[in-house]
């Protein structure tokens, strides 16, 4: 098929969506299809500055278009650009994230609509509106969500049809040849400890520096958080020498650091948001966390957060650790059970890795929503 995704997302960006969006359209065009990404750029895309692919580490294997808007409101005006393109070409389908995207094309073309959403919609919203109008159109195909919880939600407040919502957890890459070994700063004798993600709200790296004080035989990495967030973390800590903060890198370059732990932490809490301040949308619900499927497509043991949403993909002791998210105890218990038996952790990281090969895999996700 001839595929246009449409994304409200702005490129390049450190945000996981962005990542989320790339990935998906190296996916699909994996699977034979014909694919054309039409996304943002607050820079006049007629001189990128980076390569998007090179830096979100996928294949050149589908058409990337971006739109320039210099303020907020231009979104709405690139929103029809993109509707435009879509006149121009007549795809096959028109899938994406961008709600406004997906809206204008099922309102004024014939051409099937898959839209996939992360998150709740309020229905009194301008948004909840235009959802309820593209939900109602003969060309919507099917509504894609990322968890059980959250097909129920929609199956229940929005009363769409079960056979029109697809359930698909977020996704990770296999491991190739690594381009780039990063080394990783000021190794100890012990094990080298990692997290890898953002420092926003609930995210339990407050459980991590708890758990460095812990063990300061073991060195703990922690990549990934704005700068404004590396800011406050450091002064907190200042006097804890074995956790090092590497700041945000590249996506292609996660993989590179992820190989060299020993063990991964996930330690989610009760609530989890999307920014430090807990201003945001708690997410701990719904949520399909990519970390879960880059940690487990590494082959290493880790542990992670007992959390109903989380037991829809993994198991206790046979793919991972699972702990209570505020019981420090059962996660220093955890990595005295992988440090003290190798041949458990190796095992917990061979059963993640080929349960990941067999399920979630970018190209298996999109043979997924699209079949």
């Amino acid at each position: 098929m001839n595929i246009i995704y449409l994304s409200d997302a702005s490129l390049p960006g450190k945000a996981a969506h962005t990542v989320h969006i790339m990935k998906m359209c190296q996916g699909i065009a994996d699977n034979g299809h014909i694919v054309t990404l039409i996304a943002h750029s607050k820079n006049k895309p007629s001189k990128p500055s980076i390569n998007i692919y090179e830096y979100y580490g996928v294949q050149q294997n589908f058409e990337l278009r971006l739109t320039n808007y210099p303020f907020q409101r231009g979104r709405f005006l690139a929103e029809l650009l993109s509707l435009k393109y879509v006149l121009q070409k007549r795809p096959d389908l028109v899938y994406g994230r961008s709600l406004y995207g997906c809206y204008f094309v099922s309102k004024f073309t014939s051409i099937p609509v898959c839209f996939e959403v992360h998150t709740k919609i309020n229905k009194k919203t301008r948004f909840g509106r235009m959802l309820r109008q593209l939900i109602k159109s003969p060309h919507f195909v099917r509504l894609i969500v990322i968890s059980q919880k959250m097909k129920d939600y929609f199956m229940k407040e929005w009363e769409i049809a079960q056979e029109k919502i697809v359930i698909a957890a977020d996704a990770a890459d296999p491991i190739t040849t690594l381009e780039e070994k990063i080394p990783l700063k000021e190794l100890k004798s012990g094990k080298n400890i990692g997290y890898i993600g953002s420092l926003n709200a609930g995210r339990g790296i407050e459980l991590i520096v708890a758990l460095a004080k812990a063990f300061p035989e073991h060195m703990f990495h922690i990549i990934g958080g704005k700068e404004s967030d590396l800011q406050y973390w450091k002064q907190k800590v200042e006097f804890c020498n074995n956790l090092i903060f590497y700041g945000h890198v590249p996506h292609r370059l996660v993989s590179s650091y992820g190989t060299q732990m020993d063990i991964l932490l996930a330690p989610y809490q009760r609530h989890v948001y999307l920014n430090r301040d807990k201003s945001s949308v708690d997410t701990v619900e719904y949520m399909s966390p990519m970390k879960i499927f880059e940690y487990m497509s590494f082959g290493k043991p880790f542990i992670c957060s007992d959390l109903p949403v989380i037991r829809e993909v993994l198991t206790h002791n046979v793919n991972c650790i699972l702990c209570q998210p505020e019981n420090i105890e059962d996660w220093k218990n955890a990595i005295l059970a992988l440090c003290g038996n190798t041949e458990f952790a190796k095992q917990l990281g061979q059963n993640a890795l080929h349960e990941f090969q067999h399920k979630y895999t970018w190209k298996r996700r999109a043979q997924e929503v699209l079949k």
